[in-house]
């Protein structure tokens, strides 16, 4: 895969990753997402561990604390879509840490490399 893109010879970021840490369904668009805490620490402990090894410039991770308060101000006038990121973060509603928080700070403390 990185075959392809090596040839431009430019740097590689990811901006606004996440992934669900809860089971979500989308009644509307008739979808369920079966996300849980360990398999979200398994998507961002891949990626994490594909960007160090091709050298990524960074990795932002779109949401940090999930906001089920701000989805339930804000979900009579918001896209369904919206929804899908209430529960993305590396914390939940209550600032809780979830397992994936120990796997962004067990890279983030890594040394840079050069």
């Amino acid at each position: 895969m990185f075959e392809q893109f090596d040839t431009f010879q430019k740097p590689y970021a990811v901006v606004e990753t996440n992934d669900a840490a809860e089971r979500l369904t989308l009644p509307q668009a008739k979808v369920v997402i079966e996300g849980t805490p360990e398999k979200q620490a398994a998507y961002y402990r891949r990626l994490l561990a594909l960007a160090e090894q091709h050298h990524f410039v960074f990795v932002i991770s779109f949401i940090h604390q999930d906001y089920d308060a701000l989805w339930e101000k804000i979900k009579a006038t918001a896209p369904e879509l919206f929804m899908t990121w209430r529960d993305c973060g590396l914390l939940d509603e209550n600032g809780k840490a979830r397992p994936v928080r120990q796997v962004w700070a067990d890279y983030f403390n890594l040394p840079l490399s050069k």
